[in-house]
């Protein structure tokens, strides 16, 4: 990727919006067609078209049909890997399973969905093929998705966790290691059922931990923080890249991604690509939506940028802004906290609006 991300940036909207009401409908679906200028050279006009919905927390009555959100506030999505059109999706007020068709929300519905997580704030989901886990502002659990049951890991004499509160997770059978909010680094050993704190003596001072993702190929952790910069680990000592000693531009990461020996990092002052020896930083002045990057997700060649100000694709040297708004906000962009993408869907969570289902 060169220097500068150089998309043109005048973009005119045909946006045609059909509103439908009624039980089986719970959702606002619009029809766009978006004329984006693309390009470094030249300024190709490209035609794209989306087609989208926007599922939003209605009535009591709608969730017990299955039809609605817990919460218009969605933290996380994850997909269920052994369903390839279903996603679990983790709000600040409970966890449901999306098939594309209805809602099932775990701790509040019937059957396998009785019971849910320890905690209602869902921050992360980790899917596996067999079982779930699930990180909450007040400790994590696991669902056997074969027996449909569950364990939940809560702070305890015995089980001696530094915090309940868990930001983020990344899954290396047997190993799970969780971000926490306020404490660090936590390795928890699935099978042992023992945790190991991360701190000073391995190299980390960071207690606010945002984002954890990994180079398989070369086996390296990278660790987000909010107060410390960004670390890598290998399986021994956690190393440093903070702002004063590189050329990282803050100290403060939302997001990571890796793919290809590229690292993304989503910070409140831009997209930041690490290509294991420089940093460069894209901004709004690039043609990003907005500097705040809030998640990210790599799908093949695409890389998802879920900002303040809407949502965004790169592929290569090009941007394209897909313009997803909600009428009740005013037509303004929507504040993307987290994106998953499946085989013909990319599914958004919003922090004010619900989930963004939009067919590619």
């Amino acid at each position: 990727m060169k220097t500068a991300l150089r998309p043109a940036m005048e973009m005119k909207v045909m946006h045609k919006s059909l509103i439908k009401h009624g039980v089986n409908i719970s959702a606002v679906k619009f029809f766009l067609l978006l004329f984006v200028v693309i390009g470094i050279l030249g300024f190709n006009s490209n035609l794209y078209a989306v087609d989208y919905t926007i599922y939003s927390k209605r009535s009591g009555y709608l969730e017990l049909l299955g039809k609605t959100i817990p919460s218009d506030y969605v933290q996380t999505i994850a997909p269920d890997l052994d369903s390839p059109d279903s996603v679990f999706i983790g709000t600040n007020d409970g966890m449901v399973r999306y098939n594309g068709k209805m809602f099932r929300t775990y701790g509040s519905d019937t059957g396998m969905y009785k019971e849910g997580p320890v905690g209602k704030s869902i921050n992360s989901i980790v899917s596996g093929t067999n079982e779930i886990w699930i990180a909450t502002d007040t400790g994590f659990s696991r669902l056997n998705k074969i027996t449909g049951m569950w364990q939940h890991f809560t702070s305890t004499e015995k089980f001696k966790m530094p915090t309940d509160m868990i930001q983020c997770m990344h899954y290396m059978p047997p190993v799970l290691y969780l971000g926490t909010w306020g404490e660090g680094v936590v390795a928890f050993d699935t099978k042992l059922l023992k945790i190991k704190n991360y701190g000073t003596k391995d190299g980390i001072d960071a207690k606010y931990i945002s984002s954890i993702a990994r180079d398989d190929l070369n086996g390296v952790f990278w660790v987000g923080t909010y107060d410390r910069g960004l670390y890598s680990f290998s399986g021994e000592n956690f190393k440093n890249y903070n702002s004063k000693y590189s050329d990282l531009n803050t100290d403060k990461i939302n997001c990571l991604a890796f793919s290809s020996g590229k690292l993304y990092i989503g910070t409140p002052q831009g997209l930041v690509i690490f290509d294991g020896s420089k940093f460069k930083t894209y901004t709004q002045k690039n043609g990003l939506p907005s500097d705040v990057i809030l998640c990210l997700k790599i799908d093949g060649f695409d890389v998802f940028v879920g900002t303040d100000n809407g949502l965004c694709k790169i592929t290569g040297e090009n941007i394209t802004h897909i313009s997803v708004t909600n009428p009740v906000a005013g037509k303004k962009p929507l504040r993307i906290t987290c994106i998953e993408t499946l085989k013909d869907k990319i599914y958004a969570g919003t922090q004010h609006f619900g989930l963004i289902e939009i067919n590619k």
